[in-house]
């Protein structure tokens, strides 16, 4: 059996945390917590609730997206490294923090603009209707909902996102599995609708479209920011 490259052991990466954080959210919303508890909990309160169909339809999606569309992701990166000659670190190499630490703080700033904007983009009307729309269908969304995207966004708007720093800092395999492990947890628990998560500012842009684009500093700096006002 070939083994696996680093593109494809972070994809497989992504998969294990995204399904088992979505999972267990899953199982939180449905089976463990009482109605009183998720009333608390949840940001949007009862809103939250999703019909078993609408569930589905989101399992379908998120199965399509981590799936085919990840794999197409991988075949694509490879083209791009060959096309664009830039290198793959091995997994032989010692991992040296002190190279490292600053490229996975690399990885984080280049996901939060390349988010940012390509977000901002995604509202232009055209592409909102056309792609974006089909994530802003939950109002209230769910941890499996983080990846309820258009093929075309989940492609360029998210995996790119988060496959970008890896590949321009040629970082340590190693240093790229727990970006991308990160990454996905971060994207569930943003999407997951808990307080308890720190689900309340990517909540609100669901939930009132215009504001929370990305992270507390870009939309402070670019006035997107959810005013206190509409706050839960």
């Amino acid at each position: 059996m070939t083994e696996l490259d680093v593109q494809s052991k972070c994809a497989v990466t992504s998969n294990i945390v995204f399904w088992s954080a979505s999972i267990l959210c899953f199982l939180l919303d449905r089976f463990i917590l009482s109605p009183k508890t998720l009333q608390e909990q949840k940001v949007q309160g009862n809103k939250a609730f999703l019909s078993e169909s609408e569930m589905w339809d989101i399992f379908k999606l998120a199965f399509l997206n981590m799936g085919p569309v990840t794999i197409l992701f991988v075949k694509m990166e490879h083209v791009l490294r060959g096309a664009l000659d830039i290198p793959q670190m091995s997994e032989q190499e010692p991992w040296n923090a002190v190279r490292e630490i600053p490229l996975f703080v690399a990885c984080i700033v280049t996901m939060m603009l390349w988010f940012y904007f390509t977000h901002r983009l995604l509202h232009v009307p055209y592409l909102y209707k056309t792609v974006h729309k089909v994530h802003h269908r939950f109002k209230a969304p769910c941890a499996m909902a983080a990846v309820y995207a258009h093929p075309i966004e989940f492609i360029f708007g998210n995996v790119a996102g988060v496959g970008l720093g890896p590949m321009l800092t040629n970082c340590h395999p190693y240093t790229a599995y727990a970006w991308f492990s990160l990454a996905l947890l971060a994207t569930c628990k943003n999407h997951s609708g808990y307080k308890c998560l720190g689900a309340q500012q990517h909540d609100a842009h669901h939930e009132f479209f215009n504001y929370n684009f990305g992270n507390d500093f870009l939309d402070d700096f670019f006035g997107t920011k959810l005013p206190k006002d509409k706050e839960h």
